[in-house]
């Protein structure tokens, strides 16, 4: 009987195969968790190096400031550089930009808690094109205000490369030790929004849509002819041109009507002879360019008296030969002048003719502004035929409107000698010149935003211009077709020993600055805090079509209200709890740059003139863009401390007079200043503050 039973297990040779396979597959196991341990080392080891590089490119990009729009002094770029290496947790013994006793008084910050990775093997460069361990170097790339890479500028910026050299991994693998590393970079780029502005508008004349140019007979404030004004294609500065519809043929008669020309800046460009800006009033004479009309001399001289015929303006030179020349240059006939500082010389030319053509016993007198009497040189006869006299006079900078009579002399009873002449055109002024003048205030002598004035004859077709700049004189009757030429003065950066501007608040008047809603209401009571500590609400530059009904959404603003009513109060209110008891560093810059952190910075919302003026079409104002400007005085400032070292001063006199002088009018004044902000965001443009008015901010780019 055959039997039959269950096989019997081998299990001792089973258990040596699982045994043997265990045995092969341990290494590679735990060379799989040597990795996932060491990729998560690395990982932690680089995020952690990353953090504090981020870290240090944004703690130097807070200490910009002014630093880079002048010559910046070694302490203030080391100040840049150490404040990026304070915050970049460098542990003692590292490879380090700046030694420790170059960093006493600083307290270093994100010190990292090393498990692994020696002290002297972690490695920090600023500026460098390369890492530590390609051979990078501290500054190859150049300095935190002129860096490049690749040949090419990239502007002011500081990068941060971090290396841990020689990490030791958690299985050695026959001694390989990787490096880890780290970069970041702050450039300065055009700020794209602000979140703590100040509730103060400012109007940009650079931002001006159009202007109408007006020629005026001076003596009966009639005007004679409107000149439609077009903008200059790519001009910078703004330039304005356009010619008469008619040639204008100058009245004639004994005592022929003088010209003016006016600069009309409109609200509204759609409705060109409605409400804006006149640069100057009729009940002024009008005008900030005089056209001096006159009768021909005849070919014979007079039998008794004297015949006056052209009487022009040309340059005689300037004290500054910088700004002051440039402009008086440019301007031409010397009618207009625009400069801020040092003096200006303008040549009166005077055709007058004596019986004989005889200089002898016979004079001009040429008096400036009713006071200021000289006896004319010259009176030779020129290539012209007539009996040319000069007299030259000092214009002070940003004087306005000076006026020039022209008086003779003959000897006879009537005219006896060079104190009592007699005058031509009844004494009424047969020329004038304009020392360019923006006060804020309405009556006589204000050129506001216009800095340079031309004026042309056109003849020819296609029509060509002559004595482009220098036509301040025109012969009765002819008939002249006249070129204007209006080049409007942006807002611009201070320089040293210019006076401060003035900003003005009198209840929303279109020339004048605007106090505007953003975020903070209208009432008084929440001006101030706006005023000390900025906008609750963060803004953006305008990029259209139009503006909201009103300030709305959480995101930043592009449009904002504006504050009407009489706010003297809280406006002081505000000023005294931003500026406090600090100094006033204007007068150590550019040399010393305005620090970072400084209550006197103040960043302002810049607007146009239409919009403050209520006519942008939604009643609201556009953002269009931000810029810094340095307080040096207001209405009511205290003398707070009486403290301040040399060459710092507590305050800065206003340049047109008066403080406090109450009412529903606030001044604020200082100065446009270049600096970078570290409350705003960039639009990814590198920031040119030598062609661009405007703020900068620092931008984490990598």
């Amino acid at each position: 009987m055959l039997a039959l039973s269950a096989p019997q297990p081998r299990l001792s040779t089973d258990r040596g195969a699982v045994m043997v396979m265990v045995a092969a597959w341990l290494p590679l196991l735990a060379l799989f968790a040597s990795f996932a341990i060491d990729f998560g080392h690395f990982f932690d080891y680089s995020r952690n190096l990353q953090n504090r590089a981020d870290a240090a490119a944004l703690a130097a990009g807070t200490q910009y400031g002014g630093v880079c729009f002048g010559t910046p002094s070694r302490a203030e770029l080391d100040n840049i550089g150490e404040t990026a290496q304070q915050y970049s947790g460098p542990l003692a013994g590292a490879d380090l930009p700046y030694a420790a006793a170059q960093m006493t008084g600083r307290t270093t910050y994100n010190v990292p808690n090393l498990k692994a990775g020696a002290a002297s093997k972690l490695h920090v460069l600023l500026n460098s094109n390369q890492s530590w361990d390609k051979g990078g170097t501290d500054f190859s790339m150049g300095t935190f205000c002129d860096a490049s890479e690749n040949g090419s500028s990239i502007g002011p910026a500081v990068d941060v490369k971090i290396t841990q050299a020689q990490l030791p991994l958690f299985l050695p693998l026959v001694g390989f030790q990787p490096n880890i590393n780290a970069n970041a970079r702050v450039q300065l780029q055009e700020a794209e929004s602000e979140s703590n502005t100040s509730p103060i508008a400012v109007a940009d004349p650079a931002q001006t849509p159009c202007v109408v140019g007006r020629i005026l007979d001076q003596n009966t404030g009639t005007v004679i002819s409107t000149v439609t004004m077009s903008k200059l294609s790519g001009s910078n500065p703004p330039t304005f041109t356009g010619t008469t519809s008619a040639p204008i043929s100058p009245t004639s008669g004994a005592q022929p009507d003088q010209l003016t020309v006016q600069a009309f800046l409109p609200d509204d460009c759609s409705n060109p002879t409605g409400s804006g800006t006149l640069y100057d009033d009729t009940s002024q004479g009008g005008g900030i360019a005089f056209i001096n009309t006159y009768k021909p001399l005849p070919a014979t001289p007079p039998a008794t008296g004297a015949n006056v015929g052209s009487v022009f303006l040309t340059v005689a030179g300037c004290d500054d030969a910088g700004e002051s020349a440039t402009q008086a240059s440019t301007a031409g006939a010397a009618y207009f002048y625009w400069y801020v500082k040092g003096n200006c010389r303008v040549t009166v030319n005077a055709y007058v003719d004596f019986p004989g053509m005889s200089k002898a016993g016979n004079g001009v007198v040429i008096t400036m502004d009713g006071n200021k009497a000289q006896t004319a040189s010259g009176g030779a006869v020129d290539g012209t035929g007539h009996q040319l006299w000069t007299s030259t006079f000092t214009i002070p900078p940003q004087s306005g409107r000076h006026t020039f009579v022209v008086s003779y002399f003959d000897g006879t009873q009537a005219c006896k000698n060079a104190n009592k002449p007699c005058a031509f055109n009844g004494g009424n002024p047969l020329q004038e010149t304009m020392s360019a003048r923006d006060d804020g205030l309405d009556p006589p002598d204000d050129s506001g935003s216009v800095g340079l004035l031309q004026v042309g004859s056109v003849a020819g077709n296609p029509p060509v211009v002559q004595a482009t700049g220098g036509l301040d004189s025109l012969a009765q009757g002819t008939a002249t077709t006249l070129m204007l030429s209006f080049q409007l003065r942006g807002l611009s950066y201070a320089q040293p020993g210019d006076p401060p501007i003035v900003l003005r608040n009198s209840v929303q008047n279109s020339k004048k600055t605007g106090f505007i809603d953003c975020g903070q209401g209208n009432g008084g009571g929440s001006l101030r805090p706006a005023l000390g500590s900025g906008c609750p609400h963060s803004l953006m530059i305008y990029n259209g079509p139009s503006c909201p009904p009103a300030t709305t959404g959480a995101g930043p603003w592009s449009c904002v209200g504006t504050v009407s009513g009489n706010k003297t109060g809280p406006m002081r209110q505000g000023m005294d709890d931003r500026i406090g008891t600090s100094c006033d560093n204007w007068l150590a810059y550019p040399g010393t740059s305005i620090p970072a952190g400084d209550p006197r910075v103040m960043t302002l919302v810049i607007t146009s003139s239409g919009d403050l003026a209520g006519s942008s079409g939604s009643g609201v104002v556009r953002v269009l863009g931000f810029a810094s400007f340095y307080v040096t005085g207001y209405d009511g400032i205290s003398n707070p401390s009486n403290k301040c070292p040399a060459p710092t001063d507590n305050n800065e006199a206003n340049p047109y007079g008066g403080n406090g002088n109450g009412g529903s009018e606030f001044d604020i004044w200082g100065h446009f200043i270049e600096f970078v902000s570290n409350t705003g965001t960039g639009n990814g443009k590198t920031c040119d503050p030598v062609d661009v008015f405007g703020d900068c901010v620092a931008a984490l780019t990598r």
